[in-house]
């Protein structure tokens, strides 16, 4: 397998329970936007957001893999695009920058049985 770095992509989606991740790369070829997604494999789940910007190294792996749709007499093939024991850095976290610690750490109101609102440690959902 090659090392592969990549720069300022985009976590587009966690799954398998965050030990997975999506990540997307934008470009321009010619003036015209390319992206190409890359799967993100992990030992261990995974903390950051989607929507994060992050940094990332590992080794890189393609594996040609098909699937027979429903509707279409031959199988669809393509190459699934993959990084083991990934390195990653977040550059930009998709939270709020006008929100700081503060505002996460808020005491929410909770409201008692007979609707009285009382100062409690929950979010109001």
């Amino acid at each position: 397998m090659a090392i592969i770095n990549l720069k300022d992509v985009q976590i587009s989606r966690l799954f398998w329970g965050s030990k997975a991740a999506e990540v997307v790369e934008r470009f321009n070829v010619s003036g015209k936007p390319v992206e190409k997604k890359y799967t993100l494999w992990f030992e261990e789940p995974q903390t950051f957001a989607e929507g994060s910007i992050i940094d990332v190294s590992g080794l890189l792996k393609v594996e040609v893999k098909e699937f027979q749709p429903q509707d279409a007499p031959e199988p669809v093939r393509f190459a699934q695009v993959s990084i083991n024991k990934p390195k990653v850095t977040v550059t930009q976290s998709p939270a709020d920058p006008k929100l700081g610690h503060a505002a996460i750490n808020q005491v929410w109101p909770s409201v008692a049985s007979a609707g009285v609102v009382e100062p409690g440690d929950g979010a109001p959902f």
